[in-house]
């Protein structure tokens, strides 16, 4: 990652002169080597922090060449104390790299767990989406965020039964209960559910009416009547399929991995060539810095 600094005098301010429009097109022309730029969904620049902290903006990317020729990219309109770039675990995973049994969980924790799901989805209120997921040692209540999107939209579309694997943090409520706060959801089983419905009549096809508790069908438009065990079941077409689902970027945290950098994995520290070497020292002399 590389990171810019204020200076000084725009310390402390909330609003930062980086064109968002450059940033735009900064990350169309480095997709693959740079990551969450922007989220594609609504257009919004991710890579400056709104708070008043000395930091300007920060990329990160795949290498120190990518990031510095990334950075020279963008259009600032105010002064840069200095930049710096950090060999970084964001965008791995690394925080999720521990399965444990529900049991086990403790306050705080990031983890992943497998199970199955025991409590149907209810919605809070502000939209967001609670479902109870249990193994061989215990059951926990995954939360899915109203802001985490598509992870919010497959959670509200569980039924019990489902088997899911939930990633992400523990966090403790009153009375010693714990919820998983759901960063990645995969659907790795579904269930098969069942609507019943009224029976049409045998007479003209027309949908029938219940006549009351017990009582049988009645056809609303040639009045003839079925018996109360007529009532028909239909397999439900699912509205999810097997699969991993990701939050919108917008919404991640720091060190998830976005859905670009799948497949990608580095066990061993970059190669310190003396040509990739001069390309980074090359990229950065053109960074101007304040004096």
């Amino acid at each position: 990652e590389i990171i810019a600094y204020r200076t000084r005098e725009n310390i402390g301010t909330t609003t930062r002169s980086v064109n968002p429009d450059s940033v735009r097109l900064m990350d169309a022309m480095f997709r693959g080597s740079t990551f969450n730029n922007v989220d594609h969904e609504t257009g919004r620049v991710l890579i400056c922090p709104h708070g008043p902290d000395p930091v300007l903006l920060g990329i990160r990317g795949e290498d120190p060449t990518s990031v510095t020729n990334t950075f020279n990219q963008i259009k600032i309109d105010e002064p840069i104390e200095r930049a710096m770039i950090f060999k970084t675990n964001q965008g791995t995973d690394a925080h999720l790299s521990c399965h444990r049994k529900i049991k086990t969980l403790l306050p705080y924790q990031s983890t992943v767990i497998a199970g199955t799901v025991t409590g149907a989805p209810r919605v809070l209120r502000g939209g967001h989406v609670i479902f109870r997921t249990s193994d061989e040692t215990g059951s926990v209540d995954c939360a899915a965020y109203r802001a985490t999107g598509l992870v919010r939209e497959t959670a509200l579309q569980l039924v019990p039964g489902d088997s899911v694997t939930a990633s992400g943090g523990i966090h403790p409520r009153p009375l010693g209960v714990l919820t998983l706060n759901v960063e990645k959801l995969e659907v790795t089983g579904l269930v098969d559910t069942i609507r019943v419905e009224n029976p049409s009549c045998s007479n003209c096809g027309t949908r029938c009416e219940s006549m009351g508790k017990g009582q049988g069908f009645r056809c609303r438009k040639c009045k003839a009547r079925l018996p109360k065990t007529f009532r028909v079941e239909k397999l439900e077409l699912r509205k999810i399929t097997l699969g991993t689902y990701h939050p919108p970027p917008r919404a991640h945290r720091h060190l998830t991995k976005p859905t670009s950098r799948n497949g990608i994995h580095r066990d061993t520290p970059f190669e310190t060539k003396n040509d990739n070497i001069d390309q980074t020292l090359e990229s950065l002399v053109s960074i101007s810095i304040a004096s």
